[in-house]
């Protein structure tokens, strides 16, 4: 039996089914709009929400990330393509 807070907010199950619209910050309609109330009343998935959108900026975080190559790098690639010149 949902409780009369479900019934408003919705529940834990249905705020999951849409995590990754959440995330996205786009989209609309009523079940949406239960969901943002939803999390932004439930501690619970309030942190599942913060973690999700935690793992997104690092993943995007994994594209401007440039490591220095390693140090022999740079001359063995120059060494190999005057080899292959000769």
């Amino acid at each position: 039996m949902r409780t009369p807070l479900e019934v408003v907010i919705g529940s834990c199950e249905a705020a999951a089914a849409l995590l990754s619209e959440l995330a996205d910050g786009e989209g609309h309609g009523l079940r949406l709009a239960r969901a943002r109330l939803h999390v932004a009343l439930c501690s619970r998935c309030a942190g599942v929400v913060a973690e999700l959108d935690a793992t997104i900026e690092a993943l995007r975080g994994l594209g401007r990330a440039r490591p220095d190559p390693h140090p022999e790098l740079v001359p063995a690639v120059i060494e190999r393509i005057r080899r292959e010149r000769r």
